[in-house]
Parts: structure tokens; C-alpha cells; sequence
């Protein structure tokens, strides 16, 4: 599992990638939308770290037994995000509104969720959603000017056969 030993919070990663992201978890399918480059997290270990949270927090007997509504369900959620997922890292703390969760997920939630896991599920995969949508938000004009540098420096037949990893190290250096 990829987690950080001294914090127990998953280690979060950069995919560098664009275009949509699936993944399965337990034949629940997972989607994330026109990915940012800078989104990073790993989507599986995320989900299952949720669920063991979730059952510290018997978020399955509040839901099933029906002793709390989705408020209580949805507190805690925040909960085991929050011990899933570092929110003292800067991306986390300004990307991770768990307000919008609940208006997106608890409108209906408890007509429309049968099982604790089902509102689970859709709570992650909404958070994640979200994640996603402001992490873009918040540096879609600075992956633009990268975009437009790299496309110039690609078209410079100066550079052609250039260590791209050496000339960054040397830059930043600069």
C-alpha cells in the first residue's frame, strides 16, 4: 500500500497526465473527468484506506441501522479523509471542499443509497471529483504557460537531442 510510514497518510504522487481516469474498486467503477497533470492521487489506495477509516469511525452501522442521516455520515467522512489524506499540504488544504461533497452527494442520499458502502463510494469518488476540478482551477494558467514554453522550446532545433532533466536541474539552479 502506498502510504507515508511516519504519518500514515497516502503518498501522494503526480501523474503528469491528461485525459479521464477510470479505476475499479470492488466492480464499483470510479471516473475522474479531463484529469489535471497535477493530480495525485493514487485513486485505489485512496478508496480503500477511505473504507478502513470509515469502518474505525462505524460510518456502516450509522448508515445501515439507520441511527443518523447523511449529515452524520457525511461528518464522518470528513474525518476519514482528513486521516486518509495530508490537508496540511497545500494542494489538499485549498482543493479539498468537503462542503461541496455533501451538496453534490446528500441531496438525496438517503433515498438513493441503500448500504453504507454505496454512500461511501459515492462520497470518495464525488471528494475526488472535486479534488480534481479545483487542483485544475487553481493552476490552469501556469500549466498553460509550461504548455507554451515547451511547444517553443520543442520547435528550436537548437535543442534537439537535449537532456531535458539536466537543462531543468541546470535552470533552477539559475
Amino acid at each position: 500500500m502506498s502510504t507515508d510510514e511516519e504519518s500514515g497518510y497516502v503518498q501522494l504522487s503526480r501523474r503528469y497526465e491528461t485525459g479521464d481516469l477510470w479505476f475499479y474498486h470492488d466492480g464499483t467503477e470510479f471516473e475522474i473527468r479531463d484529469v489535471s497533470p497535477l493530480f495525485d492521487l493514487p485513486g485505489g489506495v485512496v478508496v480503500d484506506r477511505f473504507l478502513d477509516e470509515l469502518l474505525k469511525l462505524s460510518a456502516d452501522r450509522t448508515w445501515e441501522n439507520d441511527y443518523d442521516g447523511f449529515e452524520i455520515f457525511h461528518s464522518k467522512a470528513e474525518i476519514a479523509i482528513r486521516n486518509v489524506v495530508d490537508h496540511t499540504l497545500d494542494q489538499v488544504k485549498e482543493c479539498s471542499d468537503t462542503a461541496l461533497v455533501a451538496e453534490q452527494v446528500g441531496a438525496q442520499a438517503e433515498s438513493i443509497y441503500d448500504t453504507w458502502k454505496d454512500m461511501a463510494y459515492a462520497w470518495i469518488n464525488e471528494w475526488m471529483k472535486l479534488y480534481n476540478i479545483l487542483l485544475k482551477n487553481q493552476t490552469e494558467d501556469e500549466i498553460s504557460q509550461i504548455s507554451t514554453v515547451a511547444n517553443a522550446v520543442g520547435d528550436n532545433p537548437f535543442f534537439s537531442g537535449v537532456d531535458y532533466e539536466s537543462l531543468l536541474q541546470c535552470c533552477s539552479e539559475v
